[in-house]
């Protein structure tokens, strides 16, 4: 009867037996384990209350507390007693951690949620690892999509390998990690066109200051009273850096284009920015007649 755990009934008629027979150390035992088994079922009750109420840890120590009580014992009635309790903790713990994977936001949280349903070994624990591995898959799919849209290829793919460390078959994480390897990989060859680009707009740039920095605006003579040649003209500086002591070359000729003199002189004031102008003169003294002029180069210093 106490094997189909009818234990009040047991109890009863053991007492009965042992009325009247005391001497009776068989019906003594079997009435001690029966007792034993009345008191963990209250236990039982107990720890479902506890579970109700959410103190899961509660149940568990009173759970340990109950296998305490077996440990003595043996026999059917023991063994249907450690099952139960048994199953108790496993349902205990599976309740528990489907309590606790609730509002997890990251892999660190879910990882030990993880194992101890991986460590369960039964259906429904089965069916709790699942989920937080669906959990654990989405947060790292997402961390690592947003870390790709800053071009955070390294931050990305290490967030895909932590994902996958606990899904390594997971498609979908096996597809944005191959996805964020193409992105590395063009974004690494645009960089390199952007580069070389740039390189050569560097050169150009430089190329432009160095030969093509000063353009002419204008540049005239006059005959003065007293027969002197005056040359004055303006430039500007096409640089896209300061330069400065630019000088201008000329040459005057004759009203039959025969050359008369060459000279240089430099222009004010003596460093120019981009976009400035500056001035030059000269007086060539008592050539008494009417002279061309023809500005046949610069020179100059580029700021660096």
């Amino acid at each position: 009867m106490a094997n189909k755990g009818k234990y009040q009934q047991a109890q009863q008629l053991f007492t009965e037996a042992l009325n009247k027979r005391q001497n009776f150390p068989t019906a003594i035992l079997d009435k001690t384990v029966v007792t034993l088994a009345l008191a963990i079922n209250k236990d039982l009750t107990k720890i479902d209350q506890y579970n109700k109420a959410q103190h899961y840890e509660e149940a568990l120590a009173q759970i340990d507390q109950s296998e305490n009580k077996l440990e003595s014992y043996d026999g059917q009635v023991i063994q249907n007693l450690k099952k139960r309790l048994s199953t108790q903790r496993v349902n205990t713990m599976v309740t528990q951690l489907r309590q606790q994977m609730k509002n997890k936001q990251t892999i660190d949280a879910l990882a030990p949620i993880l194992q101890k349903a991986e460590d369960l070994n039964v259906p429904e624990a089965k069916k709790i690892a699942d989920e937080v591995r669906s959990q654990i898959v989405e947060i790292a799919y997402n961390k690592a999509s947003n870390l790709l849209k800053d071009n955070q290829f390294s931050e990305a793919l290490k967030a895909v390998t932590d994902g996958l460390s606990y899904d390594k078959d997971n498609k979908k994480l096996l597809k944005l990690q191959t996805t964020i390897k193409n992105a590395e990989n063009a974004f690494a060859d645009a960089e390199q066109q952007r580069l070389e680009k740039a390189l050569a707009a560097a050169e150009k740039e430089r190329q432009h200051n160095k030969n093509d920095a000063v353009q002419l605006v204008k540049v005239h003579t006059k005959l003065n009273d007293y027969g002197d040649v005056v040359v004055s003209g303006t430039i500007k500086s096409d640089a896209t850096v300061p330069i400065s002591m630019v000088e201008v070359a000329y040459t005057l000729t004759d009203k039959n284009g025969k050359e008369v003199t060459k000279n240089k002189v430099y222009a004010t004031p003596d460093k120019l920015y981009p976009g400035d102008t500056g001035h030059f003169d000269y007086t060539h003294m008592m050539e008494n007649k009417a002279l061309k002029v023809a500005v046949t180069g610069f020179t100059w210093y580029v700021d660096n």
